[in-house]
């Protein structure tokens, strides 16, 4: 069932980033067109310079409008008109949560992978090629003095990482639309005070963080001189650790989505 509700949300995002796709790579076109007439005129160089700030904003705006898409999804789905239609549904609200962290994710994939391919559009040719030469030459080197291997497992790290950061930062926008939605009015409103009293906390948090190192320094000098005799598996370490902190921090926020939906559903 999780998979049917997966295919519904991919049919609704659909609709919207396949036209601002569209757009982002043609714009990416026009980018690298009107770099094949290079000359030393002023209007080659506005020409030039429009584009590239037409395409940097093109990017800027598919990434913000994915998250707002896919969060705005999810409060609808669950909690305007059409949620009668889904909560009507045999599916548990740990299945809604989950198909609508997995499409979100999935989609944010996609729409960062669009924005690779109009950079790589906008910058083919000799630009693209030192890039692609660069990259390769890096994990060459990497490759060289660490070992395949260890590359291999940072890059699969990397990826499960970036993963569960998108998940948790979504679920987390789940939540203050679900402690939102508890309210008679103003609910988007109350959803964006959950989203800065959560900030709050955050910041709260660094600062006892930064205090209690700055009256304790021998801390964080004890976590560095760990970390520098971990050598290369400090890296490892650390992007194991960050895992497990957003997969804690994702789950937290799914189960109190699911306890706010199961005891104080307030569906428009």
């Amino acid at each position: 069932m999780v998979r049917k509700l997966m295919k519904y949300d991919f049919l609704s995002y659909l609709r919207s980033l396949i036209p601002m796709d569209i757009v982002l790579v043609a714009i990416a076109v026009i980018t690298r067109l009107i770099q094949l007439t290079e000359d030393d005129s002023t209007s080659y160089r506005i020409l030039l310079i429009s584009s590239v700030t037409a395409l940097v904003i093109a990017c800027i705006v598919a990434a913000v409008m994915t998250v707002v898409l896919c969060v705005a999804r999810f409060y609808r789905s669950m909690f305007a008109a059409e949620g009668y239609l889904s909560l009507t549904l045999p599916v548990t609200h740990s299945q809604h949560i989950l198909a609508k962290t997995l499409s979100s994710v999935i989609v944010s994939a996609v729409t960062a992978l669009s924005i690779l391919i109009a950079l790589a559009i906008a910058t083919a040719g000799e630009v693209f090629a030192e890039i692609v030469k660069a990259g390769a030459y890096l994990v060459r080197i990497g490759a060289e003095k660490l070992g395949s291997g260890r590359i291999t497992l940072w890059g699969i790290e990397g990826l499960v990482l970036v993963v569960t950061a998108s998940a948790a930062v979504y679920l987390m926008f789940y939540f203050a639309l679900t402690v939102g939605q508890t309210a008679k009015k103003n609910r988007i409103l109350a959803a964006v005070g959950v989203l800065f009293g959560l900030y709050l906390l955050a910041q709260i948090l660094g600062t006892v963080g930064i205090v209690i190192s700055v009256a304790n320094p021998e801390i964080p000098e004890r976590i560095l001189e760990w970390l520098r005799s971990m050598k290369e598996n400090s890296v490892t370490f650390v992007a194991a650790a960050l895992i497990v902190i957003y997969v804690i921090v994702g789950t937290v926020y799914g189960l109190l989505v699911r306890v706010i939906m199961r005891k104080k559903l307030n569906v428009e």
